[in-house]
């Protein structure tokens, strides 16, 4: 996230990121248990506060939960939640929450471009970028084969979600529940494949053929010419956050 910020804000991220709690969640932010957190957080900065007879500060909150094979529907469900159990915790807290639309933080990554453009300035830096281009229809192909082959085992990690939350739906109709779920967001795919998988593979496709670029995501990020919409938000919710004007 962090590269993303400095990627959208450019030398103003550092002082706007201070500014902001982030709480990162790795389930859904009810389960996660995201406003017992956040009332834990309040109370020691109250008893440092006290402590060190400072004013009271209102603290400001991102809460960022990645997809994880969730409905749309459950996702607008947890949006209208926990916004609700936030504003219990009382005053003092600012918070606004994020729930990624693609499947995990890492499928921001997967701008073809931006990877395409990393790969290409690596290559020219060790004097091979016209072996690197002549790979290039290869790699293209490869990618788009690679994401296709993830599609069946998505299609089963949201099925199986969605019998866990409806344990007496048979197998069958969560199957098709999910198949008519992914038919309408597939897209290319890019939002819902194991990022790190596809990741992995790419490098060491690149490896496998002499091309050492690592495609660490600070290269990625560094190459795209625009942050997605959904991260442009985010960065959206952390200025606002932080009280800085555009």
């Amino acid at each position: 996230l962090t590269l993303f910020a400095h990627r959208y804000f450019e030398d103003k991220a550092d002082g706007i990121l201070r500014r902001v709690c982030f709480l990162y969640t790795h389930q859904e932010p009810v389960s996660a248990g995201v406003t017992q957190l956040i009332r834990q957080v309040k109370d020691i900065m109250s008893a440092s506060e006290r402590e060190g007879n400072l004013p009271a500060k209102t603290l400001h909150f991102l809460i960022l939960g990645d997809r994880d094979y969730r409905t749309e529907k459950d996702i607008r469900s947890d949006e209208r939640l926990v916004p609700q159990r936030i504003r219990q915790t009382g005053p003092g807290v600012s918070a606004k929450l994020t729930i990624w639309r693609r499947n995990e933080f890492e499928n921001y990554l997967l701008d073809p471009a931006a990877i395409e453009k990393a790969i290409h300035a690596f290559a020219a830096r060790q004097n091979a970028a016209k072996q690197w281009e002549s790979l290039i229809p290869e790699f293209r192909q490869f990618f788009g084969q690679r994401v296709d082959a993830q599609r069946q085992r998505v299609l089963e990690a949201i099925a199986n979600r969605i019998q866990s939350q409806e344990r007496v739906l048979a197998i069958q109709s969560a199957m098709d529940r999910a198949r008519h779920e992914l038919d309408q967001a597939w897209g290319d795919g890019l939002g819902h494949v194991d990022a790190k998988v596809l990741l992995s593979e790419l490098r060491r496709w690149l490896q496998e053929r002499k091309v050492g670029c690592h495609l660490t995501a600070r290269e990625i990020v560094e190459h795209m010419h625009a942050v997605h919409d959904d991260i442009a938000l985010a960065m959206k919710r952390v200025r606002k956050l932080a009280g800085v004007s555009s």
